[in-house]
């Protein structure tokens, strides 16, 4: 009786182990995500009362944090967001949920940095951001950050950890194309997102403009807009060179390779295709209508942030709503996916459609399908399950 009784504890404690390691390996399980699909949780940040900037190697649900605008993951998971006001981007790990930062240096809120522009060469740690607004990782694992105060676009090296400027001058205006990045001027700089060639997509939207920069020759071009003299709403079903753009802030490329974009000032989203440019959500005004409906029939405010998922469906941050809408691409039907249209910060736990969001201005989707949003004036990291 006793043998059967040690063996007994020896394969409960074998159970126990294997369930211990399995968890090891499962990156998910280690941020804050919801018990349930379609719910919501905060994975960074304390509130909208925890503005500020500390935490790093501590647990991302316990850290404080700034005004963040941009979001992104990365293959394996891992979730980095910029972090305008303390002039940092951070990083929360999916191993263990915990956050660090790994590009800037907070020298404290309104501080004023003698230089703002530095570092390059060196790791991106000691490096100087002047409001970084959003970034994005490449299909090598590098980390690619829109230094919209310094007009430029930086790398961060994901083998050794250093950092150097890949487009723009430092100088605000609107030249460069068909030249190298790195001689290319830029103004009020806010989106990035790479396509699966490698090429990066850049919201220049002082200029009311999309701007590629070619991964085999590294020039630069633009895809879509006039110009800065030529904010407006024209152009669709015509080429994207064409047309007019307001004030352009976000990018996302789904899986066909079509530019998505939050055009900002228009309250819309349009998309660009085989070089041609459509409106596939919003009607030019602001407003909060058309859920069930076609997307293109909806009226949306201040569009901030999109991404796309492995199906093609599309989520936008309504920031000027506090919400997030979902556009079903096999009806082209729009929805609210999170945030109940009243500004505040509640509902973790719950389902995302009942949650309070406070001026949500981007998005980001993980290997699972995870929805991760910005929630900026709550200075919080929050995620929707799948």
């Amino acid at each position: 009786m006793k043998l059967n009784h040690l063996l007994k504890t020896l394969l409960l404690i074998s159970l126990l182990i294997q369930s211990c390691d399995s968890n090891e390996v499962d990156p998910s399980m280690r941020i804050n995500l919801p018990t349930a699909s379609g719910n919501i949780e905060t994975i960074a940040g304390i509130g909208p009362t925890g503005f500020g900037n500390d935490g790093d190697s501590g647990l991302a649900t316990s850290a404080k944090i700034g005004w963040i605008t941009g979001v992104a993951t990365d293959k394996t998971n891992n979730i980095y967001f910029a972090d305008g006001a303390a002039n940092v981007v951070r990083k929360i790990s999916a191993s263990d949920g915990k956050i660090s930062t790994i590009a800037g240096t907070f020298l404290g809120f309104n501080a004023i940095d003698t230089q703002p522009y530095s570092g390059d060469g060196g790791v991106a740690t000691s490096a100087h951001l002047n409001v970084p607004l959003a970034c994005a990782v490449d299909n090598e694992g590098n980390l690619l950050i829109i230094d919209a105060g310094n007009n430029v676009i930086r790398k961060v090296s994901s083998t050794s950890g250093v950092i150097s400027t890949i487009a723009g001058t430092k100088n605000q205006g609107y030249m460069g194309d068909n030249g190298p990045a790195t001689s290319a001027t830029f103004s009020n700089i806010n989106g990035i997102a790479v396509d699966a060639q490698g090429n990066i997509c850049i919201a220049d939207s002082g200029n009311n403009v999309i701007r590629m920069i070619n991964k085999s020759t590294g020039n630069i071009s633009t895809i879509a807009g006039l110009g800065p003299d030529h904010a407006g709403y024209t152009g669709d079903n015509g080429f994207a060179t064409a047309a007019t753009l307001n004030f352009p802030v976000a990018i996302a490329i789904d899986k066909g390779g079509s530019i998505i974009i939050a055009d900002r000032g228009n309250h819309v989203v349009r998309k660009i295709s085989n070089g041609m440019i459509t409106t596939i959500a919003g009607k030019g005004i602001a407003g909060y209508t058309g859920d069930g409906g076609l997307a293109k029939e909806a009226t949306l405010s201040l569009v901030t942030g999109v991404v796309t998922d492995a199906n093609g469906n599309i989520y936008i941050a309504d920031s000027g709503n506090n919400v997030i809408r979902k556009i079903t691409t096999s009806t082209g039907k729009i929805s609210t996916y999170a945030g109940n249209g009243i500004s505040g910060y509640a509902g973790d736990g719950f389902a995302a459609v009942d949650a309070k969001l406070n001026s949500p201005s981007g998005v980001a989707i993980d290997a699972n399908g995870n929805i991760y949003i910005s929630d900026s004036q709550n200075s919080a990291i929050r995620v929707v399950a799948k």
